[in-house]
């Protein structure tokens, strides 16, 4: 069975609202992943392909945060979003601009996650 675009919204979707939950933890996305997924933020830095590795990701954004979807696309069982994300530390704000792109399965799985950012897209404040 094929991807459907409506699923690729529907993950894209259910991850930026977990980006803005405080009570989710890096197990809440690790589930969001496939089994045997890989998560490369940003593109060009060492990949992650464990479940242990991508919950350690995850749990090292501060539980302040908002994110905000900007732009979305869908086709194949792809998807390429925009988003904002920003994360309130103890002694800083930071936010981030970047563009993902997901390989989503059937299921609604991320099997892969590459997320394009430098230091340009991030602000401080």
């Amino acid at each position: 069975m094929a991807t459907t675009n409506q699923t690729c919204r529907d993950t894209v979707e259910k991850y930026i609202a977990m980006l803005t939950d405080d009570s989710k933890t890096g197990a809440d996305f690790t589930a969001l992943y496939a089994e045997g997924a890989t998560v490369e933020d940003p593109v060009g830095s060492a990949q992650l392909s464990d479940a242990a590795a991508i919950e350690e990701f995850y749990n090292a954004i501060p539980a302040d945060r908002a994110a905000t979807l900007r732009d979305l696309r869908t086709v194949a069982g792809e998807a390429v979003f925009s988003f904002e994300l920003t994360m309130n530390f103890p002694d800083h704000k930071m936010t981030i601009k970047p563009f993902d792109m997901m390989v989503i399965n059937e299921y609604g799985k991320i099997a892969s996650m590459r997320a394009f950012w430098s230091d340009e897209d991030i602000t401080f404040g």
